[in-house]
């Protein structure tokens, strides 16, 4: 996608299915994007819901992806109860 595009769960679950040869995919929400209301507003929600279907997590411990971002935007470091290193620095070249 071009920068600053959204990317949307609903073409990263296409993608991953049209790259796996086997199995089954299945999307894991945490229980802040579970809420109806706001599942209502995924693109694709129910397309998603039938296709792949849909597991909500237990949260045991509040961690966003949103404060993650910012700080990674704001050139600090999560720390490891946020995000193991690994993977935030796969995804800091990313960030804008």
């Amino acid at each position: 996608t071009a920068d600053n595009e959204p990317i949307y769960t609903f073409d990263v679950l296409n993608e991953l299915e049209a790259k796996q040869s086997s199995g089954q995919l299945i999307f894991v929400v945490g229980p802040d994007n579970a809420a109806p209301n706001t599942w209502a507003k995924f693109y694709k929600a129910q397309e998603i819901d039938k296709r792949w279907g849909r597991w909500e997590a237990e949260e045991r411990k509040q961690i966003r992806s949103t404060a993650i971002r910012n700080k990674l935007k704001a050139g600090e470091k999560p720390s490891l109860e946020e995000c193991p290193p690994a993977i935030w620095q796969a995804y800091q070249p990313h960030i804008n």
